[in-house]
Order: C-alpha cells, then sequence, then structure tokens
C-alpha cells in the first residue's frame, strides 16, 4: 500500500476544490495527462515505474469518463438555466416548481464537488461542501423582530389585555377590605414567603419553616445564608412574580407553564408549612386553579388565562401597598425593611428602603405591562 501511494504521489499532486452554483453548473473537471509532464518538470527525472505507470493509465482513463458525464450533465444543466431565464417573473410561475436533482456521481463524497488537477507540487487537500441543488442560493435568515417601539399599537388583543388589566386593578380595589379577596391576599402573603425560602436556598441556607396566618402575617425561618439578599427577597420577590404571572397570560403555553410551576409550588409548601391554615390554603389553590385549567381545556373560555393575571396583577398591587403598609404608614419595627436598615452600613432607614423597594415594584409592574404589549404585538 505504502509503495502504491508513493507511485500516485510520485508524479505530482491531488488538489480537491469545488465552485459551485444552484445546478453544480460551475464544478470544473480539470486534468489533462496527455498534456505532457508540468513545465517545470526537469528531464533528468528518472522514469516511473511499471507498476505507477499502470496505476496513472487506469486513473486517467476513470478520470475522463468521469468528465465527459459531468460535462454533458454541466451542458444539460446549462440550457435548463438559460430556459428558466427566459420565463416570466417569479411572480407569474406557479407555486411549486421543481428542482433539477443532485449529480449522482456527486454523493461519492457526500454532495461534495470534485477537481482534480496533477501538478508538481506538494500534496494538498481541499474539501469544499456543495448544498443539494436550489438551496446554495437560498439564504435563509432568522431575524428576529421585536417591536419595542409599540408601532401599532394597539391591536385587538393588546387591547384585551389592558382592559383585563384594568378590570383587575378596579375590582382589587373595590374589593380590598372584603373577604372576597382575602384568599389572593394570603397567596400574596405566601409568595412574599416563598421568595425568602428561595433566597436562604440560592444562597446556601437552610429553610426550617414557613408560616403563613389569617391576619395576612407570615415567617419564614431560616438559618444561614446571605441576610442582605433574604430580606429584600419578600417585598421584591412577590413583585417579581406578579410581573411573571403577568407576562405569562399572554400566550396559552406559557399560561400552562406558568399554573403548573404554581401548583408545584403549593405542593411543595405542603410538607413545609408549620401551621394547617397554610396547608388548607395551598389544598384550596390547587384545587381551584385545577378547575379552572379543567374549564379552559374544555371549554372555549380561557379561564385559566385570566385567573393568571388576575393573581399577577394582585401581587403587583398588593406588595406595593404592604411596602407602604409596613414601613411608611405604621412602621412596623418587625418588617424586612427596618431589619435591613439595621445590617445595612448605609444612612438610610426603614422607611427609607421602603421607598426605594416601593419604586422597584412599581418599576416591576410597569414593565410587565409594557413587555406584555410587545410580546403581543
Amino acid at each position: 500500500m505504502v509503495s502504491l501511494l508513493s507511485a500516485l504521489f510520485s508524479r505530482g499532486a491531488i488538489i480537491l476544490t469545488v465552485q459551485s452554483n444552484r445546478f453544480y453548473d460551475s464544478s470544473i473537471l480539470t486534468w489533462n495527462p496527455s498534456d505532457g509532464d508540468h513545465p517545470e518538470e526537469k528531464s533528468s527525472q528518472p522514469p516511473p515505474s511499471p507498476l505507477a505507470a499502470a496505476v496513472e493509465s487506469l486513473v486517467s482513463f476513470q478520470t475522463r469518463s468521469f468528465g465527459r458525464d459531468l460535462a454533458e450533465r454541466n451542458r444539460k444543466a446549462r440550457r435548463k438555466v438559460a430556459t428558466e431565464d427566459q420565463q416570466p417573473p417569479p411572480a407569474a410561475r406557479p407555486k411549486t416548481r421543481k428542482h433539477s436533482a443532485p449529480d449522482p456521481a456527486l454523493s461519492l463524497i457526500g454532495d461534495c464537488a470534485r477537481t482534480f488537477h496533477f501538478t508538481q507540487f506538494e500534496p494538498t487537500v481541499a474539501i469544499f461542501p456543495v448544498l443539494p441543488s436550489g438551496v446554495g442560493h437560498r439564504r435563509s435568515a432568522m431575524v428576529l423582530n421585536i417591536n419595542w417601539e409599540l408601532q401599532g399599537c394597539c391591536r385587538h388583543n393588546q387591547v384585551v389585555f389592558i382592559a383585563a388589566i384594568g378590570v383587575s386593578t378596579v375590582v382589587i380595589l373595590a374589593l380590598w377590605r372584603t373577604f372576597l379577596l382575602t384568599p389572593f391576599k394570603l397567596i400574596t402573603v405566601f409568595l412574599h414567603e416563598t421568595s425568602h425560602a428561595l433566597a436562604c436556598k440560592l444562597t446556601c441556607g437552610d429553610v426550617e419553616g414557613m408560616q403563613v396566618h389569617a391576619n395576612e402575617g407570615g415567617v419564614t425561618q431560616t438559618r444561614g445564608g446571605i441576610y442582605w439578599i433574604i430580606l429584600p427577597a419578600g417585598y421584591l420577590g412577590s413583585s417579581f412574580w406578579g410581573m411573571v404571572f403577568i407576562l405569562s397570560s399572554t400566550n396559552l403555553l406559557a399560561t400552562r407553564i406558568a399554573s403548573g410551576c404554581f401548583i408545584l409550588a403549593l405542593v411543595i409548601v405542603l410538607f413545609v408549612a408549620k401551621n394547617w391554615f397554610l396547608r388548607w390554603l395551598c389544598i384550596g389553590f390547587i384545587i381551584f386553579i385545577a378547575v379552572v385549567w379543567v374549564i379552559q381545556e374544555f371549554t372555549t373560555f380561557k379561564a385559566l388565562k385570566y385567573v393568571i393575571l388576575f393573581i399577577g396583577v394582585m401581587n403587583s398591587l398588593f406588595s406595593v401597598y404592604d411596602i407602604y403598609d409596613d414601613t411608611i404608614s405604621r412602621r412596623v419595627n418587625s418588617s424586612d425593611a427596618e431589619k435591613f436598615a439595621e445590617i445595612c452600613p448605609c444612612p438610610c432607614n426603614g422607611v427609607g428602603w421602603g421607598v426605594i423597594w416601593g419604586f422597584i415594584s412599581f418599576i416591576f409592574l410597569c414593565a410587565s405591562i409594557y413587555l406584555g404589549l410587545v410580546i403581543l404585538s
């Protein structure tokens, strides 16, 4: 085998190149051993061995046959291109158009056109792939156009989205001090405490228990972790989950995913809760979300989407109100803002941190509305 390869490469090198277009009409086969040796070849070169001469003759015969077949196919392809150029513009053509089949001979090396050229230089191999016919010149680029400027606002789905947020806000404010909103307020407190627990786990701490009380209060027992992250995670986390719920309501698949994650979180808290009130709250909301989900799947009314949107708006508004009530209105000394002011070396007190967190929560609410409109555009 070594002597055979030496004989093949003793007379020159093989260079594989390709020039391709849509119908492979530029694939050129240039190898004409009958032209004689390379001009730079010295006459003092020893004659090739009989084995090398036999192999070279065999390769020359096969290559000439391949060249004739390829040249014939190229001529047919050129005639077809010329015929298509005389046809009417693409708008007048049928919607479906057959493309010429790829050259079967080229499939030997995986849709790669081959050009052999024997020279006296060092052996070099270069293989360039060729796409199937009709694909090489069809540039496909996925361009994601995001309508950040909200041009053309507002369409029907955007109007429904804004109206749903407005109606939810009016209903929440009108029923704020009634028992009808108590379950949703408690679920907001639940998400507040869940945010504390998640921040503790993400900072390598341990969650020893969670409690949610009927008076809309809650406690999360943690050990370890980073208090700089755990303390503000309650208020800001509640606003963040509100934004997630609002954005999830813009798409049915996202609504299903958010509902499934919400149910999963409620099931997990069943085993972490330290009081039966929180357990019954979780069980009640699991049943409620499941029933609404079934109604959506078996009817044309997308009830689950509006329930998720309502919970999101409730979380966003209640977090802002909770910050105002705990830090500005009556200054609860045990609030997260007061505790954060004690460990923070900044001169800002609990009221200052309450104002900052309230402003961030309001930004979350505005961002959820804006991003929802962008998604629906």
